[in-house]
């Protein structure tokens, strides 16, 4: 993700700051966060707006996420720092459940601010029950995802994350997929997002 697609996003979720602010904060909280390297863009969008982060850095954002909250509060205020305290343990809490209990597939929704928040473990019938009624499912892989919209007498479409909407730039967006009902004698794409991360997350 550039830092300008960025900048957009953070402002839309009530952060205001140029590019090279932005830089520098990266490099700050990746020092706070123990990479090598400044922050990832993308997660630090995810961490301000509360989405699940999948990143191969989430170890690192859990052993030190109360530096990261520490100087998130005295940068860029209170809220914020709420809010990645929910942004990690929620992700802490799905990972957990994805390694000691081999769970493959959660309840979801869209988060306001650009993202997805995953909620409670749901076992593939579950996930594909929600699916047709039209719910959002978060899958820890896509092949996973897709066994959610392979159903008899649905078809199924593809689609990659989508950054840009009417509501702004979405940068912590997923790709996913929507099943597909005959209307009418016509295939009509459903509500209902199933997602899954770039990278697996088991």
């Amino acid at each position: 993700m550039s830092e300008s697609a960025a900048i957009k996003a953070l402002g839309n979720a009530g952060l205001k700051m140029t590019e090279r602010q932005l830089a520098a904060r990266l490099v700050t909280l990746g020092a706070l966060a123990a990479i090598d390297g400044p922050l990832p863009v993308g997660d630090f969008v995810a961490l301000v707006t509360g989405a699940i982060i999948v990143s191969e850095y989430l170890d690192n954002y859990i052993e030190n996420q109360a530096a990261l909250e520490r100087n998130i509060r005295e940068n860029e205020g209170r809220s914020y720092a709420r809010v990645i305290t929910d942004s990690v343990t929620m992700t802490s809490e799905i990972a957990d459940e994805i390694k000691n209990n081999n769970v493959k597939h959660f309840r979801a929704r869209l988060n306001s601010s650009g993202g997805v928040l995953v909620t409670t473990p749901l076992s593939l019938t579950a996930a594909r029950l929600a699916a047709k009624d039209e719910e959002e499912t978060f899958s820890v892989r896509k092949s996973r995802a897709e066994d959610v919209v392979t159903q008899t007498g649905y078809k199924n479409i593809h689609h990659q994350a989508h950054y840009f909407s009417s509501r702004g730039t979405r940068p912590a967006n997923l790709p996913h997929y929507h099943l597909l009902k005959k209307r009418n004698d016509n295939w009509e794409q459903m509500d209902g997002h199933h997602f899954y991360p770039w990278k697996s997350m088991g």
